[in-house]
């Protein structure tokens, strides 16, 4: 863009001006269901996957990237930033003695949350449930 000022003694200046438009974070992530269900399986292993949650975005370049986290922390679970795997953060072993009577809950849940990697970037949650399948697992909901 050429821009030319000239004052009332018609001296003038022109100087060029180049206007740079960007995006704007327009759409919020949506996940491809409200909810998600999973098990632990029998013998999970610390790492191991439980399941996969997934959302999208319609916005161009960076405000369409999603990464995923958990609202609150879990000391069983973790979200992978990425690719919003869910998996173990502890071994999924029955607990011995009195503890293998005990009846563990058979559901926990999560929130996991989808966002953009700017600090502007919209977002959005989804609830995840995941079934304990054995009650003799060391794991109890938060």
């Amino acid at each position: 863009l050429l821009v030319r000022a000239t004052d009332a003694g018609n001296a003038s200046a022109t100087v060029t001006v180049r206007v740079l438009v960007t995006g704007e974070d327009e759409y919020d992530p949506i996940f491809l269901s409200p909810s998600f269900n999973f098990e632990v399986p029998e013998g999970a292993r610390k790492g191991q996957s439980i399941g996969r949650v997934l959302a999208t975005d319609e916005d161009e370049g960076a405000d369409g990237v999603v990464l995923y986290s958990l609202a609150k922390p879990s000391p069983y679970f973790a979200v992978n930033r990425t690719t919003g795997t869910i998996y173990l953060r502890v071994d999924s072993q029955p607990q011995a003695g009195a503890g293998r009577a005990k009846r563990e809950p058979r559901e926990m849940s999560l929130e996991v949350q989808a966002r953009g990697p700017l600090p502007t970037s919209r977002s959005a949650a989804a609830q995840v449930t995941i079934d304990v399948t054995h009650t003799s697992f060391g794991l109890a909901p938060d």
